[in-house]
């Protein structure tokens, strides 16, 4: 028997939606970050309270039934309905006040964030900021949820359902010693290149890095990489201490001490962004957090 939906927890109909768009369990479980039993349980939850059966498999792919399909798009229009009303009540405050969530890549947090964020609570002292660090695709199911009210991130925008305004671009820059580099402000040379000793990121599924780690192998550099680690600023330390060079982000080589110079041949450039809710851009803290954002970058 169906119990009292008067009851029923939203987090169950996100959940349902998040497996609609991704097609599975486990792809929603990653979407969601949350672990896939976690899924399953949300979803045995949701056809308990509702009554009905809404999925069914297909090989390994998850497909609505005759009643899921009946209420997804009723879903979406009650979620998006809620999200709209919360951003209404706090478009009402006619001064910054409250909790601003804003969801970025650590490394976007850690080099480009930290000022504006600073100035931003020392100017609004009614303010709280909470910071939710993690992968890009996870922060923009949050953002649509209405969990974040904004996400900063490198790299293809989301194009779906959101407002996004362009704040620059990423670009890859070697990054040596400043006792090491050559003298001249140029791009480096790929001969140049080939002598010295690379320190590489030490993970896949990085769209920058794949793009550096296609480069160095292209150009049969990926010999020289003697040492991998999955972090800048460890990255950084390594070059600092002597331990050779390495390509990174431009907006990371904050650092006395290193220099960074353009390599020949390595010319991409990744958009750097800022996502909001279109009714979130009518709430104070947001809107003000937002031009403070990218009044701090332009000042860079």
């Amino acid at each position: 028997m169906a119990s009292d939906l008067a009851q029923l927890d939203l987090n169950l109909l996100h959940t349902f939606r998040s497996v609609v768009d991704t097609g599975s369990v486990l792809a929603a479980a990653k979407q969601l970050g949350r672990t896939q039993p976690a899924i399953s349980t949300r979803l045995r939850r949701l056809e308990d309270d509702i009554g009905v059966r809404l999925f069914q498999k297909r090989g390994r792919r998850l497909e609505l039934t005759g009643p899921g399909r009946a209420i997804d798009a009723e879903v979406r229009m009650v979620l998006v309905a809620i999200e709209r009303v919360v951003d209404r009540a706090r478009a009402a405050a006619v001064e910054p006040v409250g909790v601003l969530r804003v969801g970025a890549l650590p490394t976007v947090n850690a080099y480009l964030l930290s000022e504006c964020v600073t100035g931003f609570v020392r100017e609004y002292s009614e303010v709280r900021v909470d910071i939710a660090l993690g992968l890009t695709h996870v922060q923009l199911e949050g953002l649509r949820a209405g969990e974040l009210d904004a996400v900063v991130s490198v790299g293809p925008p989301p194009t779906r359902g959101l407002e996004v305004v362009q704040l620059g671009h990423v670009v890859p820059r070697l990054v040596l010693r400043k006792e090491d580099a050559p003298k001249a402000k140029g791009r480096v040379s790929l001969k140049r290149l080939a002598k010295l000793t690379l320190i590489g990121y030490g993970s896949v599924g990085d769209l920058f890095f794949d793009a550096v780690w296609e480069f160095v192998e292209q150009h049969g550099l990926d010999r020289d990489v003697r040492i991998r680690v999955a972090h800048i600023q460890s990255i950084k330390n390594l070059v600092k201490a002597g331990a050779g060079a390495s390509i990174l982000p431009d907006y990371t080589v904050v650092e006395p001490g290193l220099v960074s110079r353009p390599i020949e041949g390595l010319d991409f450039e990744h958009p750097l962004w800022l996502a909001t809710r279109s009714s979130a851009r009518t709430i104070p803290i947001v809107d003000i957090f937002c031009d403070h954002l990218k009044a701090s970058l332009v000042a860079r």
